[in-house]
C-alpha cells in the first residue's frame, strides 16, 4: 500500500479506484480510509451482546490494504469474473495469486496471495472469508464448475458465513452423489457414550501448534464449540461446514485427529490437564517480546491465572494440558455469539520451560494471524 502511494504519488485509494476498481465496473468499492467518513449505503454492523439483543459493532480503524474494503456483492462478483476471465489484470497475475506457497520443508500450503485453494465435495474451490467487528464476508469461485461464484456479505456478527454460503453453494452443485467416498450424504449413527468419550481431550496440530478442544455435551462430541455427528465409531461430521474429521490411536497408543480431505492437517491428543496452585505460581511473572517491544505480565489472582496487559483488565488462562493454556478473548465477552462458530481453541498461550524446568518464555498464538509470538521471561 505505502510502495503504491510512494510511486505513484496517489493516495491508496485513488490509485486502485484508477488503476484496478474504475476498470473493472467495481464503482461501489473503496477502503476504509477513513471509518468516520458517511458512506452512502453502507450497512450498520451489529452483534448480540451479553444480555441478549443487538448491539452496534461497528469498526473503528483506519487499518486498510489487507483488509477494511467497502464493497457490494455485485462489486464482488465483477471481481471474480475478471479472476475466471482476465481483462485488465492479466492471466500471469491471476495466476500469481492462485499459485500455492510452500513452506522450508517443500510442503505446499494450502494458501496462496490471499486465496485459499481447495475442494468442496469434489469441486475446485478458490475462496476467503473474513471479517471485522460485525461484518462477516466470504467469496468462493469453482473454476471447473460452470465458473460458479458466490460473493456473501453479512452484517451481523453472529453469522458464519462459509456455512452460510456452502448451503447455498450446495443448492447450485444439487444433491450429493451417494458414492462410497462421499461423506456428506452418510447417515448418521448410534455411538455409545463411553466409545465418544475415549476421544475427549485437547489436541495440538502437529506442525502449527493449533489446538482443538474434544469434548462431550449433551451426548454428542464437539469439535471446539461445535457440534459433530457421527458417521462411525472414528468419523464424524462438524456441523454443516462439510467438515470431517477422523480418530485414530497411533502405534504408541496416543490418539491422533485428522481432517478427512487434509491429511497434513494432524491433530496428537495431549492429556489434559487441572494444574494446582502451586504449580500455577510457577508461571507467574513478566514476559517481554523484543519484536514488539513490549513486556505483559502473567499473575495469581483469586486461584486462577491471568494474562494482563498495561490500561485492560485481566485476560484469565484457562488450563488446557501441560503448559498450555486458552487465553480469554474481551472482545467475545462483549459478544460472546460467534464463540459459538469456533472450531479451535482462538488464542493459545504455551509456556517454554529450560532443562532445569524452569519456565523460560511465553509464546502466544491467534487461530486466524500469528503464530507462535516469543516472549521471554524476565
Amino acid at each position: 500500500m505505502v510502495l503504491a502511494e510512494r510511486v505513484s504519488g496517489q493516495s491508496f485509494n485513488e490509485f486502485t479506484t484508477e488503476r484496478i476498481f474504475g476498470p473493472l465496473g467495481m464503482t461501489n468499492t473503496l477502503w476504509r480510509d477513513d471509518f468516520t467518513q458517511i458512506v452512502k449505503g453502507r450497512a450498520t454492523a451489529y452483534g448480540s451482546g451479553r444480555s441478549g439483543g443487538l448491539h452496534t459493532n461497528m469498526a473503528n480503524t483506519e487499518v486498510f490494504g489487507n483488509g477494511g474494503l467497502l464493497t457490494t456483492v455485485g462489486d464482488l462478483q465483477r471481481w471474480n469474473q475478471e479472476l475466471d476471465e482476465p481483462k485488465v489484470l492479466g492471466q500471469e497475475l491471476v495466476d500469481m495469486l492462485e499459485t500455492p506457497g510452500r513452506f522450508n520443508d517443500g510442503t505446499e500450503s494450502d494458501y496462496a496471495l490471499g486465496l485459499a485453494i481447495g475442494e468442496y465435495r469434489g469441486e475446485r474451490e478458490i475462496a476467503h472469508s473474513g471479517g471485522t467487528a460485525g461484518y462477516r464476508a466470504w467469496l468462493a469461485r469453482y473454476p471447473d464448475r460452470d465458473r460458479l461464484s458466490l460473493a456473501l456479505l453479512c452484517n451481523h456478527g453472529d453469522i458464519s458465513p462459509v456455512a452460510v454460503g456452502h448451503r447455498v453453494i450446495d443448492v447450485f452443485l444439487g444433491p450429493a452423489e451417494e458414492t462410497a467416498d462421499a461423506e456428506s450424504p452418510k447417515p448418521s449413527v448410534d455411538v455409545a457414550l463411553e466409545d465418544l468419550e475415549r476421544w475427549a481431550d485437547p489436541y495440538l496440530h502437529t506442525r502449527t501448534d493449533s489446538i482443538v478442544r474434544i469434548t462431550v455435551r449433551d451426548g454428542a462430541l464437539s469439535f471446539g464449540a461445535v457440534r459433530t455427528r457421527p458417521l462411525g465409531e472414528d468419523r464424524f461430521a462438524v456441523g454443516l461446514s462439510g467438515l470431517v474429521v477422523a480418530f485414530e490411536t497411533e502405534e504408541d497408543g496416543v490418539r491422533a485427529l485428522t481432517v478427512a480431505d487434509d491429511p497434513a492437517r494432524r491433530y496428537r491428543a495431549m492429556p489434559a490437564a487441572t494444574p494446582t496452585p502451586e504449580e500455577l505460581a510457577e508461571y507467574v511473572g513478566s514476559y517481554t517480546s523484543d519484536e514488539l517491544d513490549v513486556t505483559y505480565s502473567v499473575e495469581f489472582q483469586d486461584g486462577k491465572l491471568v494474562f494482563r496487559r498495561p490500561l485492560e483488565k485481566p485476560r484469565a488462562l484457562e488450563p488446557l494440558f501441560q503448559d498450555a493454556f486458552e487465553l480469554s478473548d474481551p472482545l467475545l465477552e462483549r459478544f460472546p455469539a460467534p464463540a459459538l462458530f469456533s472450531t479451535v481453541v482462538a488464542w493459545p498461550a504455551r509456556f517454554e520451560r529450560d532443562s532445569s524446568g524452569r519456565v523460560t518464555a511465553l509464546y502466544i498464538s491467534d487461530s486466524s494471524r500469528v503464530r507462535r509470538l516469543r516472549f521471554d521471561r524476565r
